[in-house]
């Protein structure tokens, strides 16, 4: 389970053990703003990135890059196992996978795995 809240503070935004990300106005959370639809499995952590975009990460072994203004999904990414950790610094997304950590750098809105 994991939540952020916008910069602007307009909207809270969670996921927990199904496969759903909420995004509901803030701080009047009963009201949904919509809901981010892609992952197969739970949803254990999310990652407010520059710019208006989401990364969320799955218990299906993704990542999904979202377009929180409209709800697009832009990029997926597959994974070789469960997410232990994960941080942003921007432009790189620092995930640990088992023993190994990968460094993905954000360019042109994608996100690619660095060398």
């Amino acid at each position: 389970m994991d939540t952020a809240v916008t910069d602007d503070q307009n909207f809270l935004i969670t996921c927990d053990r199904d496969e759903k990300i909420r995004v509901s106005n803030y701080p009047n959370c009963y009201n949904i703003h919509r809901y981010l639809l892609g992952h197969t499995e739970y949803v254990h952590r999310i990652i407010l990135l520059p710019d208006s975009s989401l990364l969320s990460i799955g218990g299906d072994h993704r990542m999904l890059l979202w377009n929180l203004h409209t709800g697009a999904n832009l990029q997926q990414i597959s994974l070789s196992g469960d997410v232990t950790s994960a941080s942003w610094h921007a432009p790189y997304l620092l995930i640990a996978i088992s023993n190994l950590i990968r460094v993905y750098k954000r360019s042109s809105g994608a996100l690619e795995l660095s060398s």
